[in-house]
């Protein structure tokens, strides 16, 4: 049996279409190749200005709440400004106005409340130091 010319073009069309996918299918591996690197920095970006910062704000918080101790002036995550009374496991006790006394978690202290103070050395050695407050700006100005 033979084949006339119309039938073998258009087997010969049929079997090198598949050739010509194989030899022009790389770009769709260099995509892919592309997108995956982009989601990549993508994840290292989000690391290292989210997750990074984030961890260690909480570190700091972490020593901050383990370093208080009875007499601290501090303010909770609620904003309530106090002494601590008292100190347990997790409750602290916060005394926010003379002989009122709350107990609150150890874990709601958001920091630590010190007045801003300036040490200036004296005229002759580092034990002459004296604590003084801010400046005022009429002060500075002089």
């Amino acid at each position: 049996m033979r084949l006339t010319a119309p039938y073998r073009a258009g087997l010969r069309a049929r079997v090198t279409a598949p050739r010509a996918r194989q030899s022009g299918g790389g770009g769709e591996g260099k995509l892919r190749v592309l997108v995956f690197g982009y989601f990549g920095l993508l994840i290292v970006g989000f690391y290292f200005l989210l997750v990074r910062p984030q961890r260690r704000q909480v570190a700091a918080r972490r020593a901050i709440v383990a370093a208080i101790e009875v007499g601290d002036d501090v303010v909770t995550a609620g904003g309530i400004h106090g002494v601590v009374a008292s100190i347990d496991t997790d409750l602290v006790g916060l005394e926010i106005a003379p002989g009122v006394v709350i107990t609150i978690a150890r874990g709601a202290i958001n920091a630590r409340h010190s007045p801003m103070h300036v040490v200036l050395p004296g005229v002759g050695e580092l034990d002459e130091a004296r604590v003084i407050d801010a400046p005022s700006k009429d002060e500075l100005e002089k």
